[in-house]
């Protein structure tokens, strides 16, 4: 099937990936409003929450980002992402339904590792749909996600939990603490998302078209090896910037109620209006820069 790159429908596609990219912030952010809630209820201590919010998602995440960017490279990256988008917003449900920490713990791993399909698929379809003179643009409208999904995980998390507490519900919601329901009804609105998903083409593999050759697995760990004096450094890098990057708004939340009296709906709308304002303005500058 032939594809004309940079045509409406490769932005329609952009703005897409923009949303799944958005959606998957939401879900793994939205525990970060949750803390001190979910301490009490679960009865858990601030370490056990640095391992939800924290190592089950990125282990997870790390383990399952090399098999998922294999998958992406060989296979139909468009139902490769609806499957993901599905099964990452399930376990953010399944969330909702924790009973204690190893529960959680594993509804968090299953959110990481399925959201590790999310980039090496969108970034090769955006590579395919877009040229190299439209890509950068592309790509930043895709980077919105984290800031746009960050913003509003704190923002309508913060009044989901407002507006739950003290009301109850019947059926398959019924005795679920507002901590949980917040888990519940940002998760199950992905499903949707995954269905949208496959309403986006397969394109060509323009990029892989210019290659004979399919590497090997071997082939790849004997690249990354002896060009290790630049990936390690880099792999490293993006590491260390990325400890900074998700430590500080794992526990701003927690810390703005715990030591100023904020209110989750209070903290989720000033820390998250912040959070989505200065980041997209912040990833939309960048080409221009």
């Amino acid at each position: 099937m032939t594809i004309r790159r940079d045509s409406p429908r490769a932005w329609y596609v952009a703005g897409l990936l923009a949303v799944a990219y958005a959606v998957a912030f939401v879900d793994r952010q939205v525990l970060n409003l949750l803390v001190d809630p979910i301490k009490v209820d679960l009865a858990l201590t601030d370490t056990q929450i640095s391992l939800l919010a924290g190592f089950a998602f990125a282990a997870a995440y790390v383990l399952a980002g090399p098999l998922f960017g294999r998958l992406a490279d060989q296979g139909n990256r468009r139902n490769l992402l609806a499957l993901g988008v599905a099964i990452w917003s399930i376990f953010t449900v399944l969330c909702g339904y924790a009973e204690g920490f190893w529960s959680l713990y594993g509804a968090r791993a299953g959110v990481g590792a399925a959201e590790a399909v999310l980039l090496p698929a969108a970034w090769s379809l955006l590579a395919d749909y877009f040229s190299r003179e439209q890509l950068p643009r592309a790509m930043s409208i895709f980077l919105l996600g984290p800031f746009v999904g960050g913003g509003l995980a704190l923002i309508f998390g913060g009044l989901i939990v407002q507006s739950v507490a003290g009301a109850e519900f019947g059926g398959p919601l019924a005795g679920l603490a507002p901590w949980s329901l917040t888990f519940v009804f940002v998760g199950l609105p992905g499903l949707l998302l995954a269905a949208l998903m496959l309403t986006v083409r397969e394109p060509p593999r323009v990029v892989a078209a210019a290659h004979d050759r399919r590497y090997s697995l071997r082939d790849v760990l004997r690249f990354l090896w002896e060009e290790r004096a630049f990936y390690g450094r880099f792999f490293g890098g993006m590491a260390l910037v990325v400890v900074a990057l998700y430590a500080l708004p794992a526990w701003t939340p927690a810390f703005l109620m715990r030591a100023h009296g904020g209110t989750p709906g209070t903290v989720g709308l000033q820390y998250g209006t912040a959070t989505l304002l200065a980041g997209s303005l912040g990833v939309l500058l960048g080409p221009w820069v």
